[in-house]
C-alpha cells in the first residue's frame, strides 16, 4: 500500500506543477525545476539511497564508521515497481508543457491515467503526452483494434515464453556455476543467451503493452526497431529501447547542449548522458559500467571509427557492433563487478577449468538450442521482409481470407503453445521489472 502512495504522489506532484506551468511567468523556470526535483526525489531515494550511502561510506574515511547503519536502514527501502518509467513520463510532461510542446492538463483523472496506465506502467515503453493526449478523453474502440491489439499481445507473450524463458534456463545454469570452474565456450554460450533473452523478454513485454493500450484505443510508440539488425553502436541506440533513447536525447542531451558546443563538448555530452542511462538500470556499478562502455563505443564512434566502419562490407559492419553489444551484455548480467571481469578473462582468454565438470550438453538441451535457433532468425526483419515480398499489397488483396486465416492460425497456434509452456514452467518475470 506504501508504494501504491509513490505513485500517487509522483501524479499529484505532477498535476499541480503541470497545471502551475501553464502560463509562462518569471517563476516557470523555478516551478519547472522543483516540479522536477520532487519526482528525482522519489526515485533517487527509492532506487538508490542505500548504493549511495554504501559508496560514500566505502569512499569516505569519516563515514567508514557509521555507514553501515545507514546501508542497513536503507535495505529495507524497496524499490516500487515501475518508478524508473512513470517518473520518467512525469518529467517529461513537465518539460513539454513548460518548453508549449504538449497542452496542460486540467482533469487530474487524466493526467493519472497517462502516468499509471496500466499497460506499459511497469517496463515502458515511455510514452509522451502529446502522443495520446487526445485519446486520454477521446478515443476510438473498433473490432480491428481489438483484433490487431490481441494479435501483438499474444506475439509479445510468445516472444517472452517461448524463446526469452526457454533461453534463461541456459543463461541462469551457467550463471549459476562457480566462477573458477567457468570455460570459454560456457562464457561466450552465456552471453550469446542472454543477448537473446533481454532482447525478447524486454520486445516481448512492449508488443504486450502495445497490443493492450491498442485493444483500449490507445498507439503507444515502437520500442523496438531489429536492434542487433545494427551496423553500428550509433544505429543501435536507435533501434533498441526507442523510447527511452529518446527520452534522453531530448531531456538531458539537448539540454547539455548537444553537438553545438564543439566537438569534446558533445563527446562529454554522449558519454554522461549514457553513464546515467546506465544507472538509470540500476544502483549498481556493473550498470554504471555498462553505460560507460556504451557512451565510450559511441565516443569513439563520432570521433571517426564510424567513418572507417562505414567503408567496410555490410557484414563486417554487422559482426562489429553484435560483438560490442554481446561483450556490454557480461556486466549488465552480472551480478558483481569480479564476475564481469573474470567472465572477460575467460571468454578472451580462457580458463583452466576442464570441461568436463560442466559440459554444454547439460545446460543446452533440445529446447533450448531449438529457442536459440528462433530466437537468432526472428531477431532479424525476417517477418518484414516477407510481408514485402510475398505479401504485398495486390497479393494480400487478391487473397485476404488466406492471408487473414493463416495469421489468425498462427496466434492461436502461438497462444496454445504459451499456455502449455507456463503451464509446465516456473515463475520468471520480466527482466525490466527490476528497474
Amino acid at each position: 500500500m506504501q508504494y501504491t502512495l509513490v505513485l500517487l504522489a509522483s501524479i499529484f506532484i505532477t498535476y499541480i506543477f503541470g497545471y502551475l506551468l501553464k502560463d509562462k511567468t518569471k517563476y516557470s523556470v523555478f516551478l519547472l525545476f522543483l516540479g522536477i526535483s520532487c519526482n528525482v526525489f522519489l526515485l533517487v531515494y527509492f532506487k538508490y539511497s542505500s548504493f549511495f550511502f554504501r559508496v560514500i561510506g566505502e569512499s569516505v574515511p569519516f563515514f567508514a564508521e557509521v555507514h553501515q547503519s545507514f546501508v542497513v536502514n536503507f535495505e529495507n527501502v524497496h524499490l516500487p515497481l515501475g518508478i524508473s518509467f512513470f517518473v520518467f513520463q512525469a518529467i517529461s510532461y513537465l518539460i513539454d508543457v513548460y518548453r508549449q510542446d504538449s497542452p496542460v492538463e486540467k482533469n487530474p483523472l487524466n493526467v493519472a491515467l497517462y502516468i499509471a496506465m496500466f499497460p506499459q506502467l511497469v517496463a515502458g515503453p515511455i510514452v509522451r503526452f502529446n502522443s495520446i493526449a487526445k485519446e486520454l478523453s477521446q478515443r476510438t474502440i473498433s473490432w480491428d483494434k481489438l483484433t490487431g491489439g490481441v494479435s501483438l499481445f499474444v506475439v509479445g507473450l510468445s516472444q517472452k515464453v517461448l524463446i526469452a524463458n526457454t533461453v534463461a534456463v541456459a543463461v541462469d545454469g551457467i550463471y549459476n556455476i562457480p566462477l573458477a570452474e567457468m570455460t570459454a565456450p560456457l562464457a561466450w554460450i552465456a552471453a550469446v543467451g542472454y543477448a537473446l533473452q533481454i532482447y525478447f523478454d524486454f520486445t516481448g513485454y512492449s508488443n504486450m503493452a502495445i497490443g493492450l493500450g491498442l485493444i483500449f484505443g490507445f498507439h503507444f510508440p515502437a520500442n523496438f526497431n531489429y536492434p542487433y539488425w545494427s551496423q553500428s553502436i550509433t544505429e543501435f541506440w536507435r533501434r533498441w529501447h526507442m523510447s527511452l533513447s529518446r527520452w534522453f536525447k531530448d531531456y538531458l542531451y539537448i539540454p547539455l547542449g548537444g553537438n553545438r558546443h564543439g566537438k569534446l563538448r558533445t563527446y562529454f555530452n554522449l558519454w554522461v548522458v549514457f553513464l546515467l542511462c546506465g544507472l538509470w538500470h540500476g544502483a549498481s556499478w556493473n550498470f554504471i559500467l555498462w553505460g560507460a562502455f556504451h557512451g565510450a563505443l559511441l565516443v569513439l564512434e563520432r570521433a571517426g571509427v564510424l567513418r572507417v566502419i562505414n567503408q567496410c562490407p555490410r557484414l563486417i559492419r554487422h559482426l562489429y557492433c553484435l560483438f560490442f553489444v554481446l561483450i556490454c551484455w557480461v556486466p549488465f548480467r552480472a551480478e558483481t563487478l569480479e564476475q564481469s571481469v573474470t567472465i572477460f578473462r575467460v571468454m578472451f582468454f580462457g580458463s583452466s577449468a576442464s570441461s568436463l565438470n560442466w559440459p554444454v550438453a547439460s545446460f543446452v538441451s533440445n529446447d533450448v538450442a531449438l529457442a536459440f535457433i528462433f530466437g537468432i532468425i526472428f531477431s532479424a526483419p525476417l517477418w518484414q521482409f516477407l510481408q514485402e515480398k510475398l505479401f504485398s499489397v495486390k497479393t494480400v488483396a487478391r487473397h485476404t481470407v488466406l492471408y487473414q486465416t493463416c495469421s489468425n492460425s498462427i496466434v492461436v497456434l502461438l497462444f496454445f503453445l504459451c499456455i502449455l509452456s507456463l503451464s509446465s514452467g516456473a515463475h520468471n518475470p520480466f527482466i525490466y521489472f527490476q528497474f
